[in-house]
């Protein structure tokens, strides 16, 4: 029994044995280990690669997005003064343009931002903003299932104080390619842009109007010092003496019969009966010109005599003194012939027919039918800023006959914005081209001096003085040179765009279409001031950004 118990029992020594040993190799087994690490590392490496590749979809997303809200709201800005709903689809078609990725999601079916405008005194903020949704594909249970991107691009234009002289041409040739109606909208939208949201302007910024052809307006007076009436520059040749000679008659002519009891008749009278004579003593020379007239009443005569001693520096031209003397004798019957009473030394003034123009009468009356027209001063004033002086007659602004009626007066420097835009908007274009008198007249519209006063004093540093001209043609035409001669006047038009820039203008051109691109482009302060444009249509673009460079627009987030 016992040894068939024992012949029943298993043995289990020598399998133990093998097992234990089995399981120490395996647990010494290096190999093992490799494989265990590698597996964890991988899922370590596959996890950081998705987050990397995310994160890299996401950021690049959200640069794509900000760099296309940039492009968007300066195209909003640079619409903003055609009003809202322009700008903002602008700024839209602007972000379409530029933003296009198909991994992120919109909340709206319009794809697009929002585009909002502040104006806080004289800084002006458009802001665009765009928000999106992009959905991780490795980190979803991380971060989210998706993740929300927002942009804001900030652009900001702030207005210091400043004045601007608008020098628009007004030639037959700006009804071409509805040139003048393009002018019209163009200024009308910039100017809107001055405007706060509440239609103020906040800013208080002063804009003037030159109109010009070959001649610029003032208003209708018989009474401004700073005006020469008498035609004497239309009427004599380009000599100084003549010249000198003709305005100190009209200084004797208009003073001669102030007594008389009619007036008029008197100067009927004194036409043709005036003397003048010279005399030179070192640099000084004396144009001495005497005027006789008489008048009957009652069979009585009385003869007027007055006269101008005119003293000019030879060399400068400035006028060192004007000394007039006037005689009345009446009651009698001999003062009905001047005859015995021409004045001795003196030679009789007549028109000087040296220049191929009809002969005119050098007296007529100019000044009670003057329109408001002046054509330029003479030279070198015709291309200077300089203030008119009294004591410097080539200062005076030289009147004119009107070439056409329908031009307007220059409008002075005004708050005003509404009064701005309704006198562009009644401009109408009839005329020859001269670009100088324009740019002359805009620097005496900035000036703080007649004939304009609303100019601060140059180079005050807290006022920035701007010019734009606007002009779609060549010189044709100025009181010197006709179309043949264009580049004369062109040399002009430099020395006055010069004059201009000396004066701490910044000047801007836009020429349209037509004219001196050269001359044109070396009148305007910077290269980048210049615009060269192919079609009327172009005039709103280049004028909104000019208007963005004086407000100095720049990308604030």
């Amino acid at each position: 029994m016992m040894a068939r118990l024992l012949t029943g029992v298993i043995y289990m020594g020598p399998v133990m044995s093998a097992k234990s040993g089995l399981w120490n190799r395996f647990q010494s087994h290096k190999g093992g280990n490799v494989a265990i690490i590698f597996g964890i590392s991988a899922l370590f490496l596959v996890a950081v690669t998705g987050g990397a590749i995310d994160f890299s979809r996401i950021n690049d997303a959200r640069n794509k997005m900000q760099d296309a809200a940039d492009i968007a709201v300066l195209r909003g800005a640079l619409t903003a003064s055609q009003g809202t709903v322009i700008s903002e689809k602008a700024a839209d078609q602007a972000w379409t343009d530029n933003f296009s990725d198909t991994d992120v999601t919109w909340p709206t079916s319009d794809h697009t931002g929002t585009l909002v405008k502040t104006v806080t005194g004289n800084v002006s903020k458009l802001n665009y903003t765009a928000t999106a949704t992009i959905a991780p594909i490795f980190l979803g249970d991380i971060i989210g299932k998706t993740k929300t991107l927002t942009v804001t691009s900030s652009a900001q234009s702030e207005v210091n104080p400043f004045e601007l002289a608008l020098v628009l041409d007004v030639t037959t040739s700006m009804n071409d390619s509805s040139k003048l109606t393009n002018l019209k909208s163009s200024v009308t939208s910039v100017l809107n842009s001055l405007l706060d949201t509440s239609g103020k302007n906040s800013s208080d910024v002063k804009v003037g109007v030159v109109p010009f052809t070959t001649q610029v307006r003032l208003a209708t007076s018989t009474s401004y010092a700073y005006v020469d009436y008498t035609h004497c520059a239309q009427n004599t040749d380009d000599g100084y003496t003549t010249y000198y000679f003709c305005r100190s008659v009209w200084k004797v002519y208009d003073a001669i019969c102030a007594s008389a009891t009619s007036k008029s008749t008197c100067l009927t009278n004194a036409k043709t009966k005036l003397y003048y004579k010279t005399t030179t003593s070192g640099t000084s020379t004396t144009y001495s010109v005497k005027a006789m007239s008489y008048e009957k009443v009652s069979n009585k005569y009385t003869l007027y005599t007055n006269q101008i001693d005119s003293v000019y520096n030879s060399s400068t031209k400035t006028l060192i003194s004007a000394t007039p003397v006037s005689s009345t004798s009446t009651g009698n019957a001999n003062f009905n012939t001047y005859t015995n009473y021409a004045p001795s030394g003196y030679t009789t003034f007549k028109y000087n027919p040296t220049v191929n123009k009809t002969t005119v009468d050098l007296l007529t009356d100019y000044r009670t039918g003057w329109l408001g027209c002046l054509v330029d001063r003479n030279q070198s004033y015709d291309v200077s800023g300089a203030a008119f002086d009294a004591t410097l007659p080539d200062t005076s602004y030289i009147a004119d006959t009107c070439a056409a009626t329908t031009h307007k007066a220059v409008q002075d420097m005004t708050t005003s914005i509404a009064d701005t835009k309704t006198y562009v908007n009644a401009l109408v274009a009839n005329g020859s081209t001269n670009i100088t008198v324009g740019v002359q007249m805009g620097m005496e519209l900035l000036s703080p001096d007649l004939p304009f006063t609303q100019g601060v004093a140059w180079g005050n540093p807290d006022m920035d003085k701007y010019m734009i001209v606007v002009t779609d043609g060549e010189n044709t035409a100025d009181r010197w040179y006709g179309s043949s001669q264009s580049s004369s006047i062109d040399a002009r038009t430099a020395l006055a765009c010069q004059a201009a820039k000396d004066k701490g203008i910044t000047v801007f051109v836009v020429r349209v279409m037509e004219g001196n691109s050269d001359m044109l482009q070396k009148c305007a302060s910077k290269t980048i001031y210049y615009y060269d444009l192919k079609t009327a249509s172009q005039l709103s673009a280049a004028m909104s950004d000019i208007f963005l460079r004086i407000g100095k627009l720049r990308i604030v987030q």
